[in-house]
C-alpha cells in the first residue's frame, strides 16, 4: 500500500485522475477520499473548539502538508509507489 499526500498546507481539490494508476499492471485498488467516506465516516478529533469532520483522506479540501489524498493498493510496496506517483492532482 502507498498513500499519496498533499504537497500543500491548505487547498481545494478541484479533480482526482487515478486512471494511469489504475491501469498499472499490480494494481489491485486506488481509492481517493470521495470512495473512502462512502464506508468510512468522519473521525473526531478531541479538540475542545470546534472543527471540521476530518477524514481518513482528504475529500475536498487538504488542510495541512503532507494529508493523505489517495491510497493504492498493489502486489508489493514498489508497484504501489509507483502507482501513486501516477496519480494527478490538481489543486
Amino acid at each position: 500500500m502507498a498513500v499519496l499526500r498533499s504537497p500543500h498546507a491548505h487547498a481545494r481539490i478541484v479533480s482526482i485522475d487515478t486512471s494511469a494508476a489504475t491501469a498499472m499492471e499490480g494494481v489491485e485498488a486506488v481509492y481517493t477520499g470521495a470512495d473512502i467516506a462512502k464506508f468510512l465516516a468522519p473521525m473526531p478529533i478531541g479538540t475542545p473548539f470546534p472543527s471540521p469532520p476530518h477524514h481518513a483522506v482528504a475529500t475536498d479540501t487538504v488542510r495541512y502538508a503532507g494529508e493523505p489524498v489517495a491510497v493504492v493498493v498493489a502486489s508489493d510496496r514498489y508497484v504501489a509507489r509507483d502507482a501513486a506517483e501516477a496519480i494527478t492532482v490538481e489543486y
